[in-house]
């Protein structure tokens, strides 16, 4: 009965390590790898000597063999941008996570095709669907038709689109800001 009792507390230790990740560091200093689970063995690094069952030992016997367990740590404050940019190895055999702010990178506007298409046929003119029939043929005149219904929305950045605003503009019979004030409100 005591041997079964081992057993299975040998294999929830096996578990537990390996919902953990881990890092090596031959130094204690320098990070060796990216964060992963732990090897099945590894090799000391004060005896050379291959040691088997990693996942069964304590933090400072993985220590030994260059592998420190990663503990994770809260974010400094939650209402900024954070991400992992080092770690700090301990000498009980972890390695806590050091947090850096960040800013993200802005991400472009984006357009919905259909928002654009329904002020453009609700634009004051002859007929409603004039002002879109208009738009659709200097598009398909510069060749673009097939990629203009390919894509579900259209990027505030693609050099295309910067490109002919003016032209769309001029086609439309308002100014640059006008139209920008009209794709303000076709936002993705």
């Amino acid at each position: 009965m005591m041997k079964k009792t081992l057993l299975v507390l040998a294999a929830l230790a096996a578990f537990a390590a390996l919902a953990d990740k881990f890092l090596f560091s031959a130094d204690g200093v320098t990070q060796g790898c990216s964060p992963r689970e732990l090897p099945s063995q590894g090799v000391s690094l004060t005896t050379h000597k291959v040691v088997v069952g990693l996942h069964a030992l304590d933090d400072l016997a993985r220590k030994d063999c260059g592998w420190y367990r990663i503990i994770e740590t809260q974010k400094p404050d939650t209402n900024h941008y954070w991400r992992c940019t080092n770690y700090t190895f301990n000498a009980n055999g972890t390695a806590s996570k050091v947090w850096s702010e960040f800013t993200p990178p802005a991400r472009p506007v984006q357009y919905s095709k259909y928002a654009i298409i329904e002020k453009l046929e609700q634009m004051p003119g002859t007929t409603a669907a004039n002002k879109w029939i208009e738009v659709k043929a200097a598009i398909e005149a510069q060749g673009y038709l097939d990629k203009w219904n390919a894509c579900t929305y259209i990027m505030g950045d693609n050099p295309v689109f910067v490109a002919a605003k003016p032209q769309i503009a001029a086609l439309l019979g308002m100014s640059v800001k006008e139209l920008d004030d009209l794709l303000a409100t076709c936002k993705y």
